[in-house]
């Protein structure tokens, strides 16, 4: 993905033709949003979640690596045609070109005036994405990103397209881990992702005495987000945390002001 602090895109399904489109082709969310973050060693964190309390409710998180020329999936992850590797660079000259990362085999080629196919070929559903240069509010800053999204399973093909583009400032997350009985939590790691050690220092926090955290995050009032806590384990990049807690919400929501933890 582009190394874009806080990069949103909203995806809304085309709708397809009733008439023609199976039942259940149409569990897929109608309407999603992508949000890239940022993590350590040129690293970024990717979320995908419904919005505007479409159905069906959907929301996954994994954290994408970079190599001279690929994002891809750190490791394997339930994000669907999602968790795809994606190329930082394009060639000028309009050339196509293999793709083949972590068990991922694909193809980049030209598809329109300023626009690039990306076809898994390891699938048997035919997942694509068209990869364009966009422009995202608000200062108009150009990144490489996809601008539409398609599925095409033996009965049906389903195709969401970018309708927004933004990149949104640092907000903070805070509130206060307590046990079943309200007591404070000290000791209790906070984070963005479990895999504690991947994330910079400001999208992890371990309670103090008051058992309050604060994190920071690249996002909108309204946007989806889920917290993990626990008691982390191991040292540096190794830090996870093995059984955590997690809760959903929304940026700018009361919605974590208040963490329940059995106490360690």
């Amino acid at each position: 993905m582009p190394p874009t602090p806080g990069l949103r895109l909203v995806y809304q399904l085309v709708q397809p033709d009733p008439d023609t489109t199976p039942p259940d082709a149409l569990s897929y969310p109608q309407t999603f949003a992508l949000v890239v973050q940022p993590s350590r060693d040129a690293s970024a964190n990717l979320a995908v979640h419904t919005v505007d309390g479409t159905q069906p409710q959907f929301d996954t998180y994994l954290l994408m690596d970079q190599d001279e020329t690929t994002w891809f999936p750190r490791s394997a992850a339930p994000a669907g045609f999602f968790a795809f590797p994606w190329p930082r660079f394009l060639p000028h000259d309009g050339t196509s070109f293999s793709l083949n990362h972590s068990g991922f085999e694909g193809t980049v080629e030209p598809s329109g005036e300023g626009e690039w196919m990306l076809t898994n070929r390891a699938e048997t559903t035919g997942s694509q994405v068209v990869l364009a240069v966009i422009a995202a509010e608000p200062s108009d800053l150009e990144t490489l990103a996809p601008v539409s999204f398609q599925l095409t399973t033996d009965a049906t093909q389903l195709t969401w397209q970018l309708q927004a583009a933004a990149v949104y400032r640092e907000r903070t997350v805070s509130g206060v881990v307590v046990s079943p009985l309200g007591r404070p939590q000290k000791g209790v790691t906070v984070a963005l992702h479990p895999a504690v050690g991947a994330l910079p220092a400001e999208h992890r926090t371990v309670t103090g005495t008051f058992g309050t955290f604060e994190l920071s995050y690249r996002a909108a009032p309204g946007d989806g987000i889920r917290l993990y806590y626990g008691v982390a384990q191991g040292k540096g990049a190794d830090a996870v945390i093995p059984d955590p807690a997690v809760i959903s919400g929304r940026v700018g929501s009361p919605d974590f002001a208040t963490l329940i933890f059995p106490a360690p």
